[in-house]
């Protein structure tokens, strides 16, 4: 069968199966004399298959390694299913915090030293909150090529050797966090992917 049918009976979109093609998840067979790739009912099932996986979440590149042979189905789900209750989690505590403060009369001025004390108080009990994951674009006011003048008013003329050693610091606190989330058990691939990035653009801009 040709595209349009397997994307009809999969319920996934031409331009996802093609994606799917491309990554590597399944190769379609192409039909004696022209270009056009044949969809076998092995195929089908491939899709469908592919399409469970992700509504789980799995990356792309961990659902390649299941059907390649080269990751165990069992391990991949169940440690998806740990981040996904890890997600669960921080949503919870979110979610409470965003009840709390609709009760509130005017939100736009609470105290929020009381509401971080109460965050607080509430991390110690285990409940987890959203994690901040907009490092970048914050530590981009601290590299050498982005913090002339916060850097000159702050030291001076020593304003060069105040940003490499800030600079550097940051740099390494990078390598730590990217070192630890690579030693983690079990291993968060996000969590790896995450600091990987962070890293290698912090490292371009840093050097």
């Amino acid at each position: 069968m040709k595209i349009g049918e397997a994307a009809k009976q999969t319920g996934l979109s031409v331009s996802n199966i093609r994606f799917y093609e491309k990554k590597g998840l399944l190769e379609p067979v192409r039909d004696q004399g022209s270009s056009y790739r044949n969809y076998t009912e092995e195929d089908i099932r491939r899709l469908k298959l592919i399409l469970v996986y992700r509504k789980m979440e799995v990356p792309v590149e961990q659902i390649h390694g299941i059907l390649s042979g080269k990751e165990d189905s069992r391990q991949v789900i169940r440690r998806q299913e740990q981040q996904l209750d890890d997600r669960i989690k921080e949503l919870e505590g979110a979610v409470w915090l965003c009840r709390r403060m609709a009760e509130e009369e005017n939100p736009a001025q609470i105290d929020p030293d009381s509401y971080l004390r109460s965050i607080q108080q509430e991390e110690r009990k285990g409940t987890k909150f959203g994690q901040i994951t907009d490092l970048l674009e914050d530590f981009s006011d601290y590299t050498i090529s982005g913090s002339q003048g916060a850097f000159l008013a702050l030291f001076g003329g020593w304003a060069g050797i105040a940003k490499l050693l800030a600079s550097g610091v940051v740099w390494a606190v990078f390598v730590f966090c990217f070192v630890n989330a690579c030693r983690q058990e079990p291993v968060y691939v996000q969590s790896i992917v995450f600091w990987g990035g962070l890293l290698a653009v912090y490292t371009v801009e840093f050097f």
